[in-house]
């Protein structure tokens, strides 16, 4: 009998190597459900799903493993491999959003499996935080447009009613400032990242400790720099 592990790396081979998006493991807590791991995917269509289906199918029988049932056909947004222990959610982009099988499972232990196969858990720290910085950005984009359209409305009715306090313009003109300099700072990291100085401290060129990239992974000094400049202040 294969192992779960062995047959959840195999899983996740066939769907990486065949394309498949954005691709998530979950492990279910103990006693918490009636299957034990989750293996979800983004395919790019459904007609995608259901090749990457195929191939899934293909390589669980190679691994004897039988009973293999199958929802949703190639009209689905959402194929469903149940393979006893483990089930696959094959999604299209659509389905994936509108179902959000992570939201509902967000207390379970996840892990994503990056492109070419190589877990996050598993990349060394300038690679996992490029990751880190290059999502967080897009969100800071999407918040920063939030903002933008709410300071143009505390502004548009200002200017309609004068006596409207200032304070709502000025918080919302302290979050946009900040969300702005949090942009520069993931910006910078990242042209440093691409110039391979990354985690190398900018005034004495020391290496930066790999613990402070983890809690701040736009550091561009060491701690001992930092410290000294926070005297300064």
């Amino acid at each position: 009998m294969n192992s779960d592990k062995l047959i959840i790396e195999k899983i996740e081979k066939v769907l990486d190597d065949n394309k498949g998006e954005e691709i998530t493991t979950i492990k279910m807590s103990p006693g918490k459900s009636l299957f034990d791991y989750s293996v979800i995917v983004t395919s790019q269509s459904k007609r995608h799903s259901e090749s990457l289906a195929d191939k899934v199918i293909y390589e669980c029988k190679k691994l004897d493993i039988k009973n293999i049932k199958v929802e949703g056909d190639k009209d689905s947004d959402w194929i469903l491999l149940d393979l006893g222990g483990i089930m696959v959610d094959i999604f299209t982009k659509e389905g994936r959003e509108r179902y959000s099988l992570e939201d509902l499972w967000k207390d379970h232990e996840m892990q994503k499996l990056e492109h070419g196969g190589v877990r996050f858990m598993d990349m060394d720290i300038e690679k996992k935080n490029a990751i880190i910085l290059k999502n967080r950005l897009q969100s800071l984009y999407e918040e920063l447009k939030m903002v933008e359209s709410s300071l143009k409305k505390v502004r548009h009715k200002e200017i309609i009613d004068k006596a409207t306090s200032t304070e709502s313009t000025l918080i919302s003109g302290i979050e946009y400032e900040r969300k702005n300099q949090e942009i520069r700072a993931i910006k910078n990291a990242l042209n440093r990242m691409h110039e391979g100085s990354y985690g190398i401290c900018i005034e004495c060129e020391k290496r930066i400790d790999e613990s402070r990239l983890e809690i701040m992974p736009t550091a561009k000094f060491c701690m001992e720099c930092r410290s000294r400049h926070a005297n300064k202040a």
